[in-house]
């Protein structure tokens, strides 16, 4: 698809120090954003996360490794693979940047609120990362470390929810034998 929209993608441009570093600032960057605009909205719900809920089942290993490394791939040679350097390639950079990240966070949000602006403004550092280094890798780079904290994080979450309960279970047990 890129090469149809005149985008002609270079996978075998060395990966140098300098751009992984761009990559990884942008991914980390586009994580804490992501946090802040999670953190108002936080709730006790009690709607299980798909995500969570998913991480749980046989199917966790395959979403581990869609949200990590697939999901990345795929939406940065669609993103700024054609969108930002095909469709867009004759507007002003940063415009077209901007445009790209608002359709990326069209594409993962709906609503116009704090998560959409989150997602806009994650879409803008990939596509930043692709404009600075002209690496679709270190934009994939940068996508797949974002989601990467993200996993680690709900498997952590998931993993001392269920220490709590085992050691709460264990205490509960133990009081009730005296």
């Amino acid at each position: 698809m890129c090469k149809w929209v005149g985008n002609k993608l270079n996978f075998r441009q060395p990966i140098t120090v300098k751009n992984t570093f761009v990559a990884l600032v942008t991914g980390i960057l586009s994580f804490g954003v992501g946090l802040l605009a999670i953190l108002p909205t936080t709730s006790n719900s009690t709607h299980p996360n798909i995500f969570t809920a998913t991480l749980k089942t046989n199917l966790g290993f395959l979403i581990v490794i869609s949200s990590i490394i697939i999901g990345p791939i795929l939406e940065e040679l669609l993103f700024q693979g054609a969108i930002q350097k095909g469709f867009f390639k004759k507007l002003n950079p940063w415009f077209s940047i901007i445009l790209t990240a608002v359709i990326f966070a069209a594409c993962h949000n709906i609503a116009w609120n704090l998560k959409f602006l989150s997602k806009v403004i994650a879409g803008v550092l990939y596509g930043y990362t692709y404009q600075k280094t002209n690496d679709i890798k270190m934009a994939v780079l940068s996508h797949g470390i974002n989601n990467l904290i993200v996993t680690i994080l709900y498997i952590f979450k998931y993993l001392v929810e269920h220490i709590i309960i085992y050691l709460f279970r264990i205490i509960v047990l133990k009081y009730l034998k005296k």
